[in-house]
C-alpha cells in the first residue's frame, strides 16, 4: 500500500554541502527527492557547490527562486554547510528572509572537525533540524527547540533475505582519516576481537588511495584473529572498478 502524501508539500529547495561523492548528499538528498519525485510528483531543486558557470547558474536561479518567488507548499534544506565562505553566506541570508519551513541537515557531527559557528548558525536559525542520530538530537538540543531525528535508511525493495546466515556479517562504509582512523584503531578492531563467535568484516569506501597503516592493521588483526573472523576489504578505485583484499 502506498503511504499518504507528506502534507502540504510540494516543492523542495535542497542545498547540500558538497557533491555526489559524499554518501550523505546522495542518501540524504538526491535518492530522497527522487523517491518524491517518483512516487508523489513533487520536484525540487537540488543544489551542490560547483564553481562553474554551469554550477553558478544553477545556484543563482534556485537562491532567486526561493529568496523572491518562492514555491507554494516548498521548504528548504541546508544540508550539513559548515564553511564561511559565499556560498553558505548567501544561505544565511535566504534562511532570515524567507525562514519558515527551513530545515538544517546534519548526520555527523561536523561540528566537532570544523570551525562551528555556522553550523550552530543554521541551527538556531532554521526553523526545525533534522539529525541522523539520537546522539545528534541530544547534542544540539540546547541550541534547538526542534530536531527530528531522520535516519538514513538503505531500503533495496528487490532484495529478499530467505534464509538466516550462521555468520554475522558487519559492514563498515567510510574511509581511514581523522576521527574514523582513531575510533576504528581504539574502539572498533578491538570490539571485533573480543567477539566470541565468529564474524564477517566487510569495509567499502576505502578511496585510491590506500593507507598503508589501515591495511598494516587489517592484515595483523586478520592473522590474530583469523579463527574468529574473516575481513574483506573492497577499494573503490572508480566508477567502473573495484579491489578485493581477503587476508
Amino acid at each position: 500500500m502506498k503511504e499518504p502524501q507528506p502534507a502540504g508539500l510540494k516543492f523542495v529547495y535542497w542545498f547540500a554541502y558538497y557533491n555526489l561523492s559524499s554518501p550523505s548528499v546522495r542518501y540524504r538528498g538526491l535518492y530522497a527527492l527522487r523517491f518524491l519525485k517518483n512516487e508523489y510528483k513533487i520536484n525540487s531543486y537540488f543544489i551542490v557547490p560547483r564553481y562553474t558557470p554551469s554550477g553558478v547558474f544553477e545556484f543563482i536561479w534556485a537562491f532567486l527562486s526561493a529568496l523572491i518567488f518562492r514555491k507554494a507548499g516548498s521548504i528548504i534544506v541546508i544540508q550539513r554547510i559548515h564553511s564561511g565562505f559565499i556560498y553558505s553566506t548567501l544561505l544565511k541570508l535566504l534562511i532570515k528572509i524567507r525562514n519558515d519551513n527551513t530545515f538544517y541537515d546534519l548526520d555527523d557531527a561536523d561540528y566537532l572537525e570544523h570551525p562551528p559557528a555556522t553550523i550552530y548558525y543554521f541551527i538556531r536559525n532554521c526553523s526545525a533540524v533534522f539529525t541522523g542520530s539520537r546522539e545528534l538530537m541530544n547534542n544540539l538540543s540546547p541550541l534547538s527547540k526542534k530536531i527530528l531525528l531522520n535516519t538514513s535508511p538503505v531500503p533495496d525493495p528487490i532484495v529478499f533475505k530467505k534464509n538466516k546466515n550462521q555468520l554475522l556479517t558487519i559492514g563498515w562504509i567510510g574511509d581511514f582519516r581523522g576521527g574514523h582512523s582513531e575510533s576504528m584503531k581504539s574502539v572498533f578492531f578491538p570490539a571485533l576481537s573480543s567477539l566470541p563467535f565468529n564474524i564477517k568484516l566487510i569495509l567499502l569506501g576505502v578511496t585510491k588511495n590506500l593507507n598503508t597503516n589501515f591495511l598494516q592493521i587489517i592484515s595483523s588483526l586478520s592473522r590474530m584473529c583469523y579463527w574468529k573472523y574473516r575481513a574483506t576489504l573492497t577499494g573503490m578505485m572508480n566508477k567502473a572498478s573495484s579491489k578485493k583484499l581477503q587476508p
